[in-house]
């Protein structure tokens, strides 16, 4: 699937999803015995974001038990912790997803450190585990390999600012060959 073109690959996904919604998810999650999910948007605008929030609160309001939602912080956000305290009245927010490769910040510069440092403080004064995305990641758009938030660039990160949990998806090594986990 990967060695799609990027065109391709974005039109693929769009098949596998289309007709996915509350009912659908929800009878897959009881056919597989699994009690709740954790939705994970993520967008390159606030715009976009508020539509993704939108949609989400579809689901929320199917099976709220069922169903929980993160929030995504888009690139063009000036202030993380108003942007979530804004998120958390409009739905019921339960953690924060960030991806600096699909976001365009690079971890391994001082403004993807800043963005990303600024956003565990905010998610900590409102009391939101973090989800960060880590690894490589193929842009569908461009089909460009993005490595902003790979391993090396995620030990840079200062993660003791938040006091509540920081998962590091994927094990800090999506996208990554054997051989590259294997030398790191």
């Amino acid at each position: 699937l990967l060695k799609m073109p990027a065109r391709m690959l974005s039109l693929q996904a769009r098949m596998y999803y289309r007709h996915a919604g509350p009912r659908i998810l929800y009878d897959k999650m009881l056919l597989s015995g699994i009690g709740a999910s954790l939705l994970l948007p993520v967008a390159h605008t606030t715009r976009n974001m508020n539509n993704e929030l939108l949609g989400l609160s579809k689901f929320l309001s199917y099976d709220s038990d069922r169903f929980k939602c993160a929030v995504g912080i888009p690139e063009d956000v000036d202030d993380a912790g108003v942007f979530l305290y804004n998120a958390m009245k409009q739905i019921q927010v339960m953690a924060v997803k960030i991806h600096p490769n699909f976001c365009g910040m690079d971890l391994g510069g001082p403004t993807g450190k800043q963005w990303i440092e600024s956003i565990l403080a905010a998610a900590s004064r409102l009391h939101l585990p973090c989800l960060v995305h880590g690894g490589y990641s193929v842009l569908p758009n461009t089909g460009q390999r993005i490595s902003y938030s790979c391993i090396e660039n995620l030990c840079q990160i200062d993660w003791s600012i938040s006091d509540f949990p920081v998962i590091i998806c994927h094990a800090g090594a999506y996208g990554c060959t054997f051989a590259e986990t294997t030398n790191r």
